[in-house]
């Protein structure tokens, strides 16, 4: 039977096998903590054919006046709350998504530990200082996944609840719970709007100074926000990475940085978030433009593989500025679905600063849509030379290529 070409007629990519994209990671190159100073983690740069080893506060004079600097400026919040029942056992909510705020209640999409032991309907409490929460169980969607009722006293605002009473999740491969000293290096510098579950780790490695270089050396800096969810961290477990269903991430983007955006070429994005960001929002604009309709803000996951446009990048940006500010719209407001793999034509970013990515993963397979196949020499040249891998790893310096 002969497979559906799930990417469309524009790519001639029926499969795409999730073993060519896996490599030997040694555990002892895991990074299990931060280095000392943000800014002397290694850098990784490649320019093909060449491979340049340097380090990460050499960054600024590695980039062209020209480039503009995209961030993603989402905040980890603290998502770990464990419960204690009178008979002692204990209830992990970990909390994913807000769905809905009310005065001093809230609607979570959430993961809960020792599920058996949580009934529905049944509600669980925690108390710290003047602060109770109450956490009813109201529905188990399945996988894990289930829909909790917070109803509290003290603060009003929930987010800075959980910043005093619940625990910093760390992706389950540092294999350690979170101390303060993770509270404030697993953050960018620049963090603004919670709403992560994990880090955009690859702004982890900028510090306040080098920020001010860029400011000082003309460089623009735009910021959007991609919340980053679990789903960062599902693995690839079919053997045709098309096949893989992709977790959806909310994200948000001014007015203003759209019409930046029109104004520049040379897009740097500072990890796989921002590229996410700025690739969903091009097909986002096209199918806006389209249909003359500034409310569409979603992308599944293989709609932008059917987007077509004679149009620069510029262009787009521009008139879709010009039909958001028509309609009043000052933030747009979405989710997307977009899965990046070989074969993707990249419509916004130029470069691409990130970490080391785990293997057979969808962010590797992103990293090889954008560099392509010399990915393996970059990263067979990352481990033969001990870079530090994954979230509190290493950095790398990639530009676009270009077939």
């Amino acid at each position: 039977m002969r497979q559906r070409n799930i990417l469309g007629v524009n790519y001639m990519i029926n499969n795409i096998s999730i073993a060519d994209y896996d490599y030997a990671l040694p555990e002892s190159l895991i990074a299990q903590h931060p280095v000392h100073q943000r800014d002397e983690s290694k850098l990784l740069v490649y320019n093909p054919p060449h491979i340049i080893d340097t380090v990460f506060d050499q960054l600024p004079s590695l980039l062209q006046p020209q480039d503009c600097i995209v961030m993603n400026n989402s905040k980890v919040f603290p998502a770990r709350l464990v419960f204690t029942k009178n008979t002692g056992a204990k209830i992990e909510i970990f909390c994913l998504e807000m769905l809905q705020k009310y005065t001093q209640k809230c609607v979570w999409k959430c993961m809960v530990g020792n599920l058996k032991r949580y009934a529905t309907g049944a509600t669980l409490s925690l108390s710290e200082g003047n602060i109770t929460i109450h956490a009813t169980l109201t529905q188990i969607v399945g996988n894990g996944i289930c829909i909790v009722t917070f109803e509290y006293t003290g603060e009003h605002d929930f987010y800075k609840i959980l910043s005093t009473m619940a625990h910093l999740p760390l992706p389950p491969y540092m294999q350690r719970q979170a101390t303060d000293y993770d509270l404030d290096r697993y953050q960018t510098v620049y963090a603004t709007h919670a709403g992560s579950v994990a880090a955009p780790t690859a702004g982890l490695h900028f510090t306040e100074n080098m920020m001010q270089n860029f400011v000082q050396n003309n460089h623009k800096i735009l910021y959007i926000t991609l919340h980053v969810g679990m789903g960062t961290f599902k693995p690839v477990t079919v053997s045709n990475a098309l096949l893989h269903e992709m977790h959806g991430e909310k994200f948000m983007i001014s007015t203003d940085v759209i019409k930046q955006l029109s104004d520049n070429e040379q897009i740097v994005a500072v990890g796989t978030t921002s590229v996410r960001v700025l690739e969903t929002l091009y097909h986002i604009a096209v199918r806006a433009l389209d249909n003359n309709d500034a409310f569409i803000c979603d992308l599944d996951q293989w709609e932008a593989y059917h987007t077509t446009s004679d149009k620069t990048m510029k262009n787009i940006f521009s008139s879709y500025y010009q039909l958001l500010t028509s309609n009043n719209i000052t933030h747009i407001h979405g989710t997307t679905h977009i899965m990046i793999v070989p074969g993707y034509k990249f419509k916004v970013v130029n470069k691409l600063i990130t970490n080391f990515h785990q293997p057979k993963s969808t962010l590797l397979l992103l990293l090889a849509a954008f560099i392509g196949h010399n990915w393996r020499k970059v990263y067979s040249h990352a481990v033969a030379n001990n870079y530090r891998f994954l979230s509190y790893g290493d950095a790398c310096l990639f530009s676009l290529n270009v077939p």
